[in-house]
This record gives C-alpha cells, sequence and structure tokens, in this order.
C-alpha cells in the first residue's frame, strides 16, 4: 500500500506530485489523523456495543501517548535522512531530500520567530 503511494508520488501527473512540499506534509498528516480518529471511533462503537476487542485494537484505546519531539530532536532526525536519501540515486529520493530541507528550515524559522529579544546587559547582574 506504501509502495503504491510512494509510486503515484513519482507519477507527475498525480495531484501530490505537483503539490508543495509542506501540503504534502500537511495532507499526509490529515489523512493519517482521520485514519486515527475513525479507528478509533470504531472500536469505541464496538466496545459500546458490549463487543469484544483484540488486543491489536485494544492497543489503539488503551497505550500511552507518544511524546511530540522536540525541534532539536525533529532536526536530527531530518538530518539523518538527508544524509541516507542523498545516497540514494532516485528522482523520488531527491524529492524526499527537498521535501526534508525545506522541513528542516521550516523548524528552524518557527525557532528563530519564537526567540526572545535580548539586550546584552540582561546577561550581567550589579552588585550593590
Amino acid at each position: 500500500m506504501i509502495g503504491e503511494r510512494i509510486f503515484l508520488l513519482r507519477d507527475p501527473k498525480h495531484p501530490l506530485a505537483m503539490a508543495g512540499s509542506l501540503e504534502i506534509l500537511q495532507k499526509g498528516l490529515t489523512a493519517l489523523q482521520k485514519h486515527v480518529k475513525k479507528r478509533k471511533t470504531a472500536i469505541e462503537a464496538r466496545l459500546a456495543k458490549k463487543e469484544r476487542v483484540d488486543d491489536d485494537n485494544a492497543a489503539w484505546l488503551d497505550s500511552d501517548p507518544i511524546a511530540i519531539p522536540t525541534r532539536r530532536e525533529a532536526l536530527h532526525a531530518a538530518a539523518t535522512l538527508r544524509n541516507f536519501v542523498a545516497s540514494v540515486g532516485d528522482p523520488y529520493a531527491r524529492k524526499l531530500e527537498a521535501i526534508l530541507g525545506t522541513f528542516g528550515r521550516q523548524i528552524q524559522l518557527e525557532a528563530m520567530n519564537a526567540a526572545v529579544e535580548t539586550s546584552i546587559t540582561d546577561y550581567f547582574h550589579r552588585n550593590e
């Protein structure tokens, strides 16, 4: 299934192949969120009907939440993936490399925009 999606992205006529890098990531995240919500709703409906839920489905409800990675962790992961993808001589790999580069720059831009402006005197204390 994932292989089919990768193949579709390689097709220049496919709408996602023409979308911007961040749009692809956003569409993927939105699709994943919809899938998780749909699956969880279906499992909760089965529980409401007092139906048995197998262990794989129960994991969707009972698992601990996954911690969101820090900016540093996300940048490190993106850099690691870019290094790997750079060694692959595939057009899709080039596109993924560009997406990862854009992602890294976007994360760094967000970090810079979130920074608070300071003065050098903020770091020195007066002794009186």
